[in-house]
């Protein structure tokens, strides 16, 4: 069992067929669904999917896609002295430093992402979705 902490991108991949890695995606969400792995998600990842998904596939669907990942993953905690800790971060994109420093937080095995480059100066190692589907499913 993997601890594992999506970033926006594989929500947007699973709620968009048509995305890149959509079919990784919908697996890995499966898999914590059903308890074989433990997913968590930022809040703000799930802010930020809605938001994009609202635009795209309107309210109604854009929250159905947040009521579902509420059910299949875990939200993990983020706090001021997380945001401080990512805010003093050396990784040049604040948003990913949330993600980092939520990772390494929350003892994570993964961060699953399909962009890993973000994440090189991370404890947590980094992979795509269809890496993990190809390793370990």
């Amino acid at each position: 069992m993997y601890k594992l902490l999506l970033d926006t991108n594989v929500l947007l991949d699973f709620m968009v067929p048509d995305r890149p890695e959509s079919d990784a995606a919908v697996e890995i969400i499966r898999r914590c669904s059903n308890g074989t792995d433990v997913g968590c998600v930022c809040a703000g990842s799930l802010k930020d999917a809605y938001y994009v998904a609202r635009k795209h596939l309107g309210e109604q669907t854009a929250r159905d896609f947040v009521r579902a990942f509420l059910e299949a993953l875990s939200v993990a905690p983020l706090d001021e002295a997380m945001c401080k800790i990512a805010a003093n971060s050396n990784e040049p994109d604040f948003e990913d430093a949330l993600v980092r420093a939520t990772a390494e937080h929350i003892n994570a095995n993964l961060i699953l992402t399909r962009d890993a480059k973000a994440y090189e100066h991370s404890t947590v190692r980094a992979i795509s979705p269809q890496q993990f589907v190809d390793l370990f499913c």
